[in-house]
């Protein structure tokens, strides 16, 4: 503060010097309007107004407060920063220029009067700057699969951006993440090649919207390094010769492996010819090789092994071709064969023809009635011959009972009903098995 008041009394003396031999006028000078801050944006030219009327022989002056540094007297422009200049077309206007404005020049400007007492009017630049990043940082990063890593977007700006990490395509970042997180840094646990992509790091501001301004992006790469591994869907594989067979193996590995065929028993590579067709397809870091063998022959059968190799480590996989035997055979005559064994099993017990004669059968006593119709209808059929025989041997036996004349008694009635019911559950258990 010493220093502010030595630096303003500097100020005063030397006004008085420039207006030692004028006489003061009647009526002070006085600031026109309320005053007003200032913002604009890193780079454009701030404008910093100081109007007064009744100036007479006083003389106007701008200072920067913060650093206490004189930046002009009367018309003089005191500072040695070239990008400061000083409007005063007339008496009554005092307007201080700064141009291509620097994040540094933010802060209190005063302009002051060299009256007794003084008389000052502050202004606040308020400097604003959009979102930038600090360095370039890494555009590509690569990690060991299993381990954490942590993506960095440094940023600056004011007010101070906010930085938003999302993953190209809408994918999700990870599970516990989700599809977007917010700060400069973002920390993936456990990194697997699920992770592998790009990764969009966009910096928004406050004060900077509207479809005018474009937020400022940047793009990493994040590659994550594992050893080759092979998934082979069809291990066993049967063909007949002449035929045209397709051996697939995939393969997943960063840095890209070098993929090939061998046949198990030779440390040849097959290479593409009129026998062999190889086909391999990658994207990022999965690769899909095919083997195509036409015209199959005797030497083709045995085991094929798909290799991959990178700088982490190799890994192989095996397809056996095997050589399918058909057997041919006529279909028609093994049916026609089955069908006269059949005929030849059941031909005793079904060539006789046998006349059967159902007649009505009727037993009442005095405790139970029951009653046993028949139809009376005489009919052919053709029966197997035990069928044939329990219905004769039942039939023989109603037609004893019907010429018995012992059923007035009480012993005969009971037996008769015994019969009759042993009869009737017979009868319906056979019937069963016939149908």
């Amino acid at each position: 503060m010493r220093k502010f008041h030595g630096a303003l009394l500097c100020l005063c003396l030397t006004l008085q010097h420039f207006t030692r031999a004028h006489p003061r006028a009647d009526l002070e000078p006085e600031f026109v309007g309320e005053p007003n801050n200032v913002t604009v944006t890193e780079g454009s030219t701030a404008l910093l107004t100081c109007v007064v009327e009744n100036l007479g022989f006083y003389r106007v002056a701008w200072i920067r407060v913060e650093s206490q540094t004189i930046l002009s007297i009367h018309t003089h422009i005191i500072t040695r920063n070239y990008r400061i200049t000083l409007d005063h077309k007339n008496r009554q206007n005092w307007n201080l220029a700064i141009a291509s404005v620097e994040e540094s020049d933010r802060g209190q400007y005063m302009c002051q009067i060299n009256t007794v007492p003084m008389k000052k009017r502050i202004t606040y630049l308020e400097v604003l700057v959009p979102p930038k990043f600090v360095d370039r940082g890494e555009n590509e990063v690569m990690a060991r699969e299993g381990t954490n890593i942590t993506l960095s977007c440094k940023v600056k700006g004011y007010p101070l951006p906010t930085v938003t990490w999302e993953r190209e395509g809408g994918q999700e970042i990870s599970e516990t993440v989700g599809r977007s997180t917010q700060g400069e840094d973002l920390h993936i646990v456990k990194v697997s090649r699920l992770h592998m992509g790009m990764y969009v790091c966009t910096a928004t501001s406050s004060f900077y919207q509207g479809p005018a301004y474009q937020p400022v992006t940047r793009n990493v790469m994040l590659h994550v390094l594992f050893p080759p591994m092979i998934w082979i869907p069809h291990q066993l594989i049967f063909a007949s010769v002449g035929d045209t067979v397709s051996l697939d193996c995939y393969t997943e590995a960063f840095p890209m492996s070098i993929n090939y065929w061998t046949k198990a028993d030779s440390c040849t590579i097959l290479q593409p010819n009129e026998k062999y067709s190889v086909s391999i397809s990658d994207n990022i870091y999965q690769v899909s090789m095919k083997l195509v063998i036409t015209a199959v022959d005797q030497d083709d059968f045995g085991s094929y092994k798909c290799i991959a190799k990178n700088s982490l480590g190799s890994t192989e996989g095996v397809i056996r071709l095997f050589e399918a035997k058909v057997s041919i055979y006529n279909r028609k005559e093994e049916v026609d064969a089955e069908e006269e064994a059949e005929e030849e099993k059941s031909k005793d017990d079904t060539d006789t023809t046998y006349r059967e004669t159902y007649e009505e059968v009727r037993i009442k006593g005095k405790y139970a009635s029951y009653e046993l119709m028949r139809n009376t209808n005489t009919k052919e059929s053709r029966l197997p011959k035990s069928a044939h025989l329990e219905r004769q041997r039942i039939s023989n036996f109603i037609t004893a009972l019907n010429g018995g004349n012992s059923l007035r008694d009480g012993g005969a009635f009971f037996r008769l009903f015994i019969a009759a019911v042993w009869i009737c559950h017979y009868l319906s258990f056979r019937l069963m098995a016939l149908k």
